[in-house]
């Protein structure tokens, strides 16, 4: 059995040779540059410097050999990201992304980037608009993948995963809005999140679209993302969950898969128990809320 039918079969609820292995096919199963570099060295592996595909969290990018000697089922189609230029202080470094957020990583015993600053923090519902959007049509987001995809497809027996780090409702825009305004604004003053989230997924629905018509036919998993969950429990009840955020995230299911085959695999940090049977109403395929420390 091949990578890919073990990965489909799999999918399809049904059982394969084994258990098909993933590792960084996606922003949220990679493995941090730390961690990494002691792989390949206990690997025995000394050549090749380590790349970085997430900025924010260090996230190491897999090298082939890596990959072969593991025999991982599957291969990442990450879509180009322009990086940020870093500054620095004595005691850190940090960037401002391309949705105004500020992030900062400590010198001493930093390993990832932290939020620091949010651009609609004080923000009025006037102020979305006039806000300066990401470009969801910049040509560099899907330079080559075409090609890449096509050629992973023809000449490997791999599961492919399309990780486009869009389709969130509720990480992407608190991350612009704070988490505290974000959740007391859902009851305080709905309007301006609705408003915000809208506007946010106009955007990241286009990167979506123009991914998928590059490299959908040749997908078996695209990752969509957004944590709703602490160690404790949900970040929001399962009502609030399901009159105001469940609406949104059912029409992204939707708009993809209208666009491709894929399974859709859906991920989320945190205690999310509670919120399962709602989350699975959305249409995902593929439900990745691995955080063994969480409650439940």
């Amino acid at each position: 059995m091949t990578s890919r039918e073990r990965v489909i079969l799999s999918l399809n609820h049904k059982e394969p040779d084994m258990v098909p292995i993933d590792l960084g096919s996606s922003h949220v199963t990679g493995i941090h540059i730390d961690a990494y570099e002691k792989l390949k060295n206990y690997l025995g592996i000394k050549r090749h410097d380590i790349q970085i595909i997430d900025q924010l969290q260090g996230l190491a990018k897999v090298d082939e050999d890596v990959l072969q000697i593991l025999d991982i089922d599957t291969r990442s189609i990450f879509p180009r990201l322009r990086k940020k230029e870093l500054q620095e202080d004595d005691e850190k470094w940090f960037f401002i992304d391309e949705w105004g957020v500020t992030w900062v990583r400590k010198k001493d015993g930093g390993l990832y980037f932290e939020l620091a600053d949010h651009p609609f923090k004080n923000a009025e519902i006037k102020d979305i608009e006039n806000f300066d959007w990401p470009s969801p049509d910049d040509p560099f987001r899907i330079e080559g993948l075409r090609e890449e995809a096509y050629r992973l497809s023809k000449e490997t027996d791999y599961a492919l995963v399309g990780d486009i780090y869009s389709g969130c409702v509720m990480e992407l825009i608190w991350f612009q809005t704070g988490l505290v305004r974000f959740l007391t604004d859902m009851v305080l003053d709905p309007e301006f999140i609705k408003k915000i989230i809208e506007r946010s997924l106009k955007i990241q629905l286009k990167i979506i679209d123009n991914f998928l018509k590059e490299v959908g036919e040749y997908l078996q998993v695209l990752v969509i993302n957004g944590d709703l969950g602490t160690q404790q429990g949900p970040l929001l009840s399962p009502k609030l969950y399901r009159e105001f955020l469940m609406p949104y995230e059912k029409s992204i299911v939707q708009f993809v898969k209208e666009r491709t085959k894929a399974k859709i695999f859906r991920h989320t940090c945190g205690s999310i128990y509670k919120l399962i049977p709602d989350i699975l109403q959305t249409g995902i395929d593929v439900l990745n809320p691995i955080q063994v420390s969480a409650e439940n």
